[in-house]
């Protein structure tokens, strides 16, 4: 599909580029050769006969008319030559604008569909464990405590299936407002942090993970309070669920220059290999060996 994107755009960059040049050409030549016609001569007689009193001879007039016939002659051929190399090279520069064109297209095109590839995983895992939950319940009978059981682990995977919806839901509204200036207003970091934490103290406590945040109570920012609300609530969280059991996670935050803060987020889990590293910020991105379900 790109190649015929590209070939096509690269067809139509060059059909204009061509266009362009052959209006400028011939209107160049065009105006050349009217200015060296006749009305050439007659202004080179009117200049001499203005500046030296004396009228020119029939043969004073064919030479400065040969003259101005091999100026536009030799115009004309310097005039060929450009063009010819013009349309040689019109092609490959309007291939390159056209890959630079499509670059962020394509880019885009492929975010995206690595987008929809890991949102559906991640749909469809807790799909899988709520079907194997309920098909391995109505298989037999079992006790009123492993019915309780399966439909914990379906409630979790029904809770996880609506987070991550409503992720989606969040990205989508972004898109929309990635052209438009958030709000901003003055945040208290400690007070929002403290918002973040107390939200997620019950997914530490599930996996033993001690949450501790250290930040002074009088750090101000400039931001958006939601996306900033959001963007430390998934670092944070994220933290928590790669953390080994009976472990803690740290939360920093040190008060630099005015409305300033520098925030480190800690976890002893294993480190990110560098080969990951650099695409920690794409949607929905998880190293393989981490993915669970």
């Amino acid at each position: 599909m790109w190649r015929r994107a590209t070939l096509r755009l690269t067809v139509n960059y060059s059909l204009i580029f061509l266009t362009i040049l052959a209006l400028f050409s011939g209107g160049i030549y065009f105006w050349v050769n009217r200015s060296f016609s006749d009305g050439f001569v007659d202004q080179v007689r009117g200049q001499v006969e203005q500046t030296d009193k004396t009228e020119l001879s029939v043969q004073q007039r064919d030479t400065v008319r040969t003259a101005a016939d091999i100026a536009v002659h030799n115009f004309r051929n310097i005039l060929l030559v450009f063009d010819l190399v013009a349309v040689i090279c019109v092609p490959f520069g309007a291939y390159y604008l056209t890959r630079r064109t499509l670059r962020p297209v394509i880019a885009s095109q492929e975010k995206q569909q690595q987008f929809i590839a890991n949102a559906s995983h991640e749909l469809r895992t807790p799909l899988a464990v709520i079907n194997g939950e309920l098909e391995l319940a109505l298989r037999k009978a079992h006790s009123v405590s492993e019915y309780k059981k399966a439909l914990q682990h379906s409630k979790h995977e029904v809770e996880h299936m609506t987070n991550l919806t409503k992720e989606l839901l969040l990205l989508a509204q972004l898109d929309e407002m990635r052209d438009k200036a958030p709000e901003m207003a003055a945040i208290n970091l400690y007070e929002l942090l403290e918002d973040v934490r107390e939200s997620l103290t019950i997914n530490a406590q599930k996996k033993s993970v001690a949450l501790r945040m250290a930040c002074p109570k009088d750090v101000v920012v400039i931001g958006n309070s939601t996306l900033i609300n959001i963007t430390f609530s998934n670092l944070i969280h994220n933290a928590i669920k790669y953390s080994p059991a009976d472990s803690r996670v740290d939360v920093v935050v040190e008060k630099l220059a005015k409305n300033h803060a520098q925030i480190v987020i800690r976890n002893q889990g294993a480190p990110i290999d560098q080969a990951h590293q650099s695409q920690l910020f794409d949607r929905f991105y998880q190293i393989k060996n981490d993915r669970h379900g």
